[in-house]
């Protein structure tokens, strides 16, 4: 049971809703949300690569762009578990 009562509510309160600049935004955002396909990949880590030595990155960003991905996340190795040698990169798109 969400946080709004529906008590009283007809067809036309719902739709005087959609009025609402935050009700329409976060609808668009529900759909475009439902849409996205999302992959990993392991990019090449090396200290220097936050230093401007990232053709090895761009390269593979790149070619993944070709595609249609998009990166939406890095998660960067833990220094916790020792070296790590790959970056985890989530790409998405919008579903084919």
């Amino acid at each position: 049971m969400g946080t709004h009562s529906n008590v009283g509510e007809t067809p036309a309160h719902r739709q005087a809703a959609c009025h609402y600049p935050r009700v329409r935004i976060r609808r668009a955002l529900e759909r475009r949300v439902s849409k996205l396909e999302y992959k990993t990949i392991v990019l090449p880590y090396k200290p220097s690569v936050f230093q401007g030595d990232s053709l090895e990155v761009q390269t593979a960003l790149n070619a993944e762009a070709e595609q249609n991905w998009r990166l939406s996340q890095v998660v960067l190795p833990s220094q916790l578990w020792g070296r790590s040698s790959g970056i985890l990169a989530i790409l998405e798109r919008p579903k084919q």
